[in-house]
């Protein structure tokens, strides 16, 4: 009896610790608080900072160096044709408007890994279909889209070029572009600084926040310390390489806020002991999602399936099971689009 009330015990402690209240008092609770928060804000401020500064700065200097080399020979070639004057400037004028677009260098793209699938992206909502030759091909584009990560692929008539990464991430940031695109009339060819920090900002920014919420809720349920909770969160927001990637559009990122939602539901059910279903549907979808995203994540889904039919057998082979086959659905689904 006394084992049982010992158990009894601990359980209403933890129960308190998941509702905020603490057995260390209101104070200390509202200080950690204050704390996540602040190291939220810290971290969206960098990382929104870094996102606003991203170009190829690689690149600039060389652009413009190729660019006045280009206008230099023009220039004398047109003075051997007897070119002077007003006449002459007019005919550089007009050549380094167009020069400059065949040499443009700067882009917000960081690596051949970023570009593949912005190529995706503006293909889809700009040209309709998943091949990208039109813009890895175009010797006005190449320069700044060109990317190794790409197959060619036939399935009938003549073959194309293809992204290399997973069709269900760019296929759902589509949609965003699409709206930015009707709102705004940016698109990806003409104003891809705007559209591209645009992007990141909408959807880089929010995942990350999604991430530390949903961790500060979890170290409060979990953490015996405020210097380790505290320590958790700081090392969460502070390092990690999930805001480097934040910079760039990357299926990392976005896998990890899945993951951490699929996780966030776990200890709900494994550590308070609830039993709802919507629990064993939010670990499922995300469980799924991240694994569509990024591949490893599916030993996560694997771990979590077995864990919940252990615990919520029912709930998670009437529910989870159709969640995961219907998220897996739409990833091939993409695919054999493409």
């Amino acid at each position: 009896m006394m084992e049982a009330a010992d158990n009894s015990q601990a359980m209403t402690e933890r129960r308190q610790a998941a509702d905020g209240q603490n057995t260390d008092g209101s104070s200390g609770h509202r200080v950690r608080q204050i704390t996540y928060l602040l190291l939220i804000v810290l971290t969206v401020g960098m990382v929104a900072g870094r996102i606003l500064a991203v170009t190829a700065v690689d690149v600039a200097v060389v652009e413009k160096i190729r660019l006045r080399e280009a206008v230099d020979r023009q220039r004398e070639q047109l003075k051997l044709r007897g070119i002077q004057g007003a006449n002459l400037e007019a005919a550089l004028q007009e050549f380094r408007a167009k020069k400059s677009k065949e040499l443009r260098l700067s882009r917000p793209f960081l690596s051949a890994n970023d570009r593949s699938r912005w190529c995706t992206i503006r293909a889809l909502v700009d040209d309709g279909t998943y091949a990208i030759d039109q813009i890895v091909t175009n010797p006005e584009e190449y320069a700044r889209w060109q990317t190794i990560d790409m197959v060619k692929h036939a399935s009938s008539g003549q073959p194309h070029l293809y992204s290399s990464k997973p069709t269900l991430l760019p296929t759902l940031l589509a949609g965003e572009y699409f709206l930015i695109q009707k709102l705004t009339g940016w698109t990806l060819a003409e104003h891809p600084f705007q559209v591209v920090r645009s992007m990141l900002l909408l959807t880089n920014i929010p995942v990350i926040i999604l991430i530390l919420l949903l961790l500060s809720r979890i170290v409060e349920k979990l953490g015996a310390s405020d210097w380790g909770r505290i320590t958790v969160m700081a090392m969460a927001s502070f390092g990690t390489f999930l805001t480097t990637f934040a910079v760039v559009l990357n299926n990392h990122l976005i896998a990890a806020a899945c993951v951490m939602v699929a996780f966030y539901a776990a200890v709900n059910v494994w550590i308070d002991g609830k039993r709802e279903t919507r629990w064993v549907l939010i670990a499922s979808l995300f469980s799924a999602l991240a694994m569509a995203i990024d591949l490893p994540a599916g030993l996560l889904l694997g771990v979590l399936g077995l864990g919940f039919l252990y615990t919520l057998p029912r709930a998670t082979l009437l529910v989870g099971v159709p969640v995961v086959v219907a998220v897996v659905g739409v990833a091939v689904g993409t695919n054999y689009m493409a």
